[in-house]
């Protein structure tokens, strides 16, 4: 169910986490296909025949989306709930001689329904379930033991209908937002979480994977570093536009590498091809010594590489632990969701949201969206992280936190690429500097060496300014 939740939400993102989103799709398809195929076998037996105008026609997928959005669909009872409901209200209408407006209702209830409670009744309902039960019970015994008006189906559809009332009534908005989570997982809800300490030094750092003992933060890495990843001739073309051409590049273990560049120079295309978004026309990309040319995103991400996007892609159906505890549940070492939930906290206090756990993403800014994307890459455990302009769009203020929050993945041995146009934090930050121009490699050395380079200047204010500064 959750890897289905994030295919739905952002497919691409939940491969680059360790989601192997079409093994999954094919089993959704083929599992509800089953189920399809069993449901249309005992309606053929019931009513003798079957006619293509009697099953294909708008009343049968308006009534599966109905159901569905009148039940819920975080949770398999919930369009059970629903197509109970909805056929009970089809017998009345029709018993009571309106058939011929049967869709008319149904139609607005659908309408009503995605304005004001997108997530359902089974959302409601577990949010109160003793109210909602008592009304249903009291409806349908008080109507029983008085006689005064129907037959016994129709006083379970006024029972419903009470129940519904009660159901819908305003709830609190973060309540709501805690039981519309649990309803894919049968367990208490966890502790409210902690406050984030701004003290560095009381952060847990969670060790990357397979990482061994490294030199003080900051520092470049050791000689004897092995090789994480390897661009040998990478090319990629796109029609007739080259984004690069035969570009080499080695990253080891316990470096941060900044990727810098004009705009179009290819920094953005190198990192979809590390993380296997795209595939390179020519060339070979390894990581860990394995060639990963020919390996779907999930595949890769088991490698141990994980990346951020410029624009920030949570899934929005769920919370921010949540985000960030299905990267642990698929990812190189994967745990069961209460334990990933549990784990997911480490990585929220590491980048500093520990406050925000139980948050969907629209309830936060694009600073902590941002730290939100570093926490879900890094509950991977990665060999490699790569930043995809991670602080595009922020304030310096907020640009000084991400850059710490870096400092202290760094310091946690996970090795990083930093994508970014800010040279002054890049500066900072990066133990080497790669500067890309036009789908090559300009220039690749130790930073502030590299940033003099006439080279270097002219690529980035054009040639008669390089020359200039030269």
């Amino acid at each position: 169910g959750w890897a289905l939740f994030s295919v739905r939400d952002a497919e691409n993102v939940a491969e680059g986490l360790g989601v192997p989103t079409f093994r999954y799709k094919m089993l959704a398809i083929s599992i509800t296909g089953f189920i399809a195929g069993i449901a249309g076998s005992v309606y053929a037996l019931q009513v003798g025949f079957v006619t293509v105008e009697g099953v294909f026609n708008l009343t049968v997928p308006l009534f599966v989306i109905v159901m569905s959005v009148l039940g819920g669909r975080m949770h398999w009872l919930g369009p059970a709930i629903g197509a109970l409901v909805i056929h009970t209200l089809r017998d009345r209408l029709a018993a009571a001689g309106f058939e011929g407006v049967s869709l008319v209702v149904l139609g607005l209830v659908l309408a009503t329904l995605v304005l004001l409670a997108p997530e359902g009744l089974m959302a409601r309902l577990r949010i109160r379930p003793l109210p909602v039960a008592a009304t249903f019970a009291v409806a349908v015994a008080g109507l029983a033991l008085t006689q005064v008006w129907g037959e016994p189906l129709d006083w379970v559809a006024a029972g419903m209908v009470a129940a519904a009332v009660v159901a819908f009534l305003p709830v609190p908005r973060r309540r709501l937002v805690r039981e519309v989570v649990r309803l894919t997982a049968d367990e208490p809800e966890a502790d409210a979480a902690p406050e984030a300490d701004a003290d560095a030094a009381t952060v847990p750092m969670p060790v990357a994977a397979d990482a061994g003992p490294r030199d003080a933060p900051g520092a470049g890495p050791r000689a004897d570093a092995p090789v994480v990843v390897e661009c040998v001739d990478v090319a990629r073309s796109f029609g007739g536009v080259r984004a690069l051409g035969g570009v080499s590049l080695t990253i080891r273990e316990g470096e941060l590498v900044g990727l810098v560049g004009p705009n179009g120079s290819g920094k953005t295309t190198l990192v979809n091809l590390i993380s296997g978004a795209f595939r390179p026309t020519a060339g070979d990309i390894r990581v860990a010594g394995q060639s990963i040319v020919r390996l779907p995103p999930h595949r890769i991400a088991h490698l141990g590489v994980a990346r951020t996007y410029q624009i920030p892609r949570p899934f929005e159906s769920m919370t921010v632990r949540d985000n960030v505890a299905i990267a642990i549940m698929f990812g190189r070492r994967p745990l069961a969701l209460r334990s990933a939930r549990h784990a997911a906290q480490e990585h929220l206090d590491l980048v500093g949201l520990a406050d925000l756990a139980n948050a969907r993403p629209s309830e936060i800014n694009l600073h902590e969206r941002q730290l939100l994307e570093m926490a879900r890459a890094l509950a991977t455990r990665p060999r490699v992280l790569l930043l995809d302009e991670a602080l595009a769009g922020l304030s310096p203020v907020e640009i000084d936190n991400a850059a710490r929050v870096v400092r202290r993945i760094h310091a946690a041995g996970i090795t990083i690429v930093l994508v970014e146009h800010l040279l002054r934090v890049v500066n900072q930050l990066a133990t080497r500097v790669v500067v890309l121009d036009q789908g090559r490699a300009l220039a690749d050395g130790e930073p502030r060496a590299v940033m003099r380079d006439p080279a270097v200047v002219g690529a980035y204010l054009g040639r008669a300014g390089g020359q200039a500064g030269a």
